[in-house]
C-alpha cells in the first residue's frame, strides 16, 4: 500500500461518448498522486480507443494510468478484477459517464479523511445530478438530517435515505482490507458494485458526509441501471439480482449469525414481496408461484389476498378483468373526493 496515493477503478462499457468528460476531470485534479485503472468491460465502441488516446495525457500528469480489459460481464466483475491491482491508501470508484466537478475534489476527500479518526473509514459527498437533455435542469438533492448520521450501514441495507452513486465516495483501503482481505466481492453481470464494496465497510465503520457538492452524475435513458431494465421479464431479473447482491454480501461479511440471518430475512421479505406483486400484476404466473414458494419456504407472511392474487397471475383473462374493476374503483373514488 503506498502513502497518500488515491486510486481510482472505473469501469467502462461502451460509453465512449461520455468517458472523456471523466478522465478530463481527473486530469485536473490538483491532488498529485493518483493511479487509475479502467476496465473496459467488453465495449462495442470506440471505449478502448478513448481510453488509449489518455495514456500519454495521465503519464505526463505524473498519474499511474492502467487499463484493462475483459469480456462483457458486468461492473461488479471488471470491479473485482481491478481491486487487485489497487495500491493506494484511499480508492474511488466513479462511474465512467459521470466526473468531478472541482479540482479540489479528490484532495477534498483526503483532507476530509486526514482529519477524522480511524473509526471513519469512509468519506462521501451529495452528487449533483445533471440530466443528459438538458444540463440547465442540474440539481443537488436537498441535505437531510439522515445524512449526518455517521452509522450508514442500515441506510444502505435498506436503500432508505441513502447516498447512492459511486465517484462520490471515497474509504480507506486500510480498513477496506480489514472487513475485505481477499478484495473479493459478489459478481453478477446484472449486479452493480455499490452494495458490495459499501456494506462491509459501513457495518464495521462510521462514515462522514461532506455538504459540498464535489461529484457529478449524468441522468441518462440508456445507462446501466436504466435502459437494460424496462420490460416485465428484466424488471424482475434486476430486482432479482438486488437480493442475490444483499444477501452474498452479508455472507461474505463478519458477523454474529443471528445478526447476519436476521438482516438477510428482512430482505428477502422486502424484495419478494416486492418480486410477488409486480409478478401478479404482470400475469407472469411461473415466476409469481416461485415468489410464493419462496416466501412461504421462508416463512413470510402469505395472506388470502396474496392467494387470490396468484390465482388471477395463472389466469391473464381474469386478471384483465379484475384490473379494469379496480381501475373502474379508484376512477370513481377520485372523481367522489373531488380530486381533478
Amino acid at each position: 500500500m503506498t502513502q497518500n496515493l488515491v486510486s481510482v477503478i472505473t469501469p467502462c462499457y461502451n460509453t465512449a461518448p461520455y468517458l472523456p468528460h471523466l478522465l478530463e476531470s481527473l486530469l485536473q485534479q490538483d491532488y498529485p498522486h493518483m493511479e487509475i485503472i479502467a476496465v473496459n468491460d467488453g465495449s462495442t465502441d470506440d471505449t478502448q480507443k478513448v481510453l488509449e488516446s489518455y495514456r500519454n495525457k495521465f503519464e505526463a500528469k505524473g498519474y499511474s494510468y492502467k487499463c484493462l480489459s475483459q469480456s462483457n460481464a458486468g461492473q461488479s466483475a471488471a470491479v473485482n478484477n481491478a481491486l487487485k491491482l489497487v495500491r493506494g491508501e484511499f480508492l474511488i470508484w466513479p462511474d465512467s459517464d459521470d466526473w468531478y466537478n472541482t479540482p479540489t475534489a479528490i484532495s477534498t476527500f483526503v483532507n476530509t479523511l486526514r482529519t477524522l479518526p480511524k473509526e471513519y473509514a469512509e468519506v462521501r459527498c451529495v452528487s449533483t445530478i445533471v440530466p443528459e437533455d438538458d444540463h440547465s435542469k442540474s440539481h443537488t438533492p436537498a441535505f437531510i438530517p439522515d445524512y449526518r448520521d455517521e452509522n450508514q450501514f442500515p441506510y444502505c441495507l435498506h436503500d432508505r435515505h441513502f447516498l447512492w452513486g459511486a465517484g462520490n465516495y471515497m474509504v480507506r483501503m486500510s480498513a477496506f482490507d480489514t472487513v475485505n482481505p481477499q478484495r473479493e466481492i459478489y459478481v453478477e453481470k446484472r449486479a452493480g458494485q455499490n452494495w458490495q464494496l459499501l456494506l462491509p465497510i459501513l457495518y464495521k465503520y462510521k462514515c462522514h458526509t461532506i455538504e459540498q457538492s464535489v461529484h457529478s452524475i449524468l441522468e441518462r435513458s440508456n445507462s446501466h441501471s436504466r435502459g437494460q431494465f424496462t420490460k416485465p421479464a428484466t424488471i424482475l431479473e434486476k430486482t432479482e439480482s438486488f437480493l442475490n447482491t444483499i444477501a452474498s454480501t452479508l455472507n461474505r461479511m463478519d458477523m454474529p449469525a443471528d445478526e447476519r440471518d436476521g438482516y438477510i430475512l428482512e430482505i428477502s421479505s422486502k424484495y419478494l414481496r416486492s418480486l410477488f406483486d409486480y409478478a401478479c400484476a404482470c400475469g407472469l404466473s411461473s415466476q409469481a408461484s416461485r415468489y410464493a414458494a419462496q416466501m412461504k419456504s421462508l416463512k413470510i407472511t402469505f395472506t388470502a389476498k396474496d392467494t387470490f392474487y396468484l390465482l388471477l397471475a395463472h389466469s391473464p383473462r381474469l386478471n384483465r378483468i379484475a384490473r379494469r374493476l379496480v381501475s373502474a374503483g379508484l376512477h370513481a373514488c377520485t372523481t367522489d373526493s373531488g380530486q381533478s
